[in-house]
């Protein structure tokens, strides 16, 4: 990101027709999206911690009941059991 900041002060906003490689508003936006996700990601864990906490890790926000050990294997932030994930 630093090293985009940089090129993106010395450099015109007008690349889209840069015939050196992808214009640097496509690679802005592609790395912006990448910190964007990790950033929610790791809010999720965050959440989860929290639930750990407090007791409730594990257990559907919506109906209250157990979320499956192997939901929760594959997605340990989760915070619905499966039947009331597609709800959401």
């Amino acid at each position: 990101m630093e090293s985009l900041l940089a090129d993106r002060r010395v450099t015109s906003d007008d690349d889209e027709h840069d015939p050196d490689g992808a214009p640097l508003s496509g690679e802005w936006a592609r790395l912006r999206a990448q910190l964007d996700a990790a950033d929610a990601r790791l809010a999720d864990i965050d959440a989860a911690l929290l639930r750990v906490d407090d007791g409730t890790y594990g257990l559907c926000a919506t109906c209250g009941h157990p979320i499956p050990l192997e939901r929760l294997e594959v997605r340990p932030t989760a915070t619905q059991c499966v039947p009331c994930a597609p709800r959401r």
